[in-house]
């Protein structure tokens, strides 16, 4: 059964960055993956500053609903582990 989603890939990147330029100044995301109901990204600078108790969103993709994704947490772990890589566009790339 193909899981059916209101919001586009794109568009959850957009909102991503859009969160991760407010929060941190970032300029754009390091990493982007596929957790079967959501996306989940990590934002980063160019510079490649670590920012400390900094976590990853993710991005539901029927409500399009943006949420903190904490780590250490058990079932997030899971989570991580069944995640699928996304290649993004170019525009959102960051290389650090």
């Amino acid at each position: 059964m193909r899981q059916v989603s209101s919001m586009k890939f794109e568009e959850a990147c957009e909102k991503a960055l859009d969160y991760f330029r407010k929060e941190y100044n970032d300029s754009g995301l390091r990493s982007a993956r596929d957790l079967k109901e959501s996306w989940l990204f990590e934002g980063a600078n160019e510079d490649g500053a670590v920012v400390y108790g900094k976590q990853d969103v993710t991005i539901d993709k029927k409500s399009g609903e943006l949420d903190l994704f904490y780590l250490p947490n058990e079932e997030n772990f899971k989570r991580l582990d069944e995640a699928v890589k996304i290649k993004k566009k170019k525009k959102y790339r960051i290389n650090v």
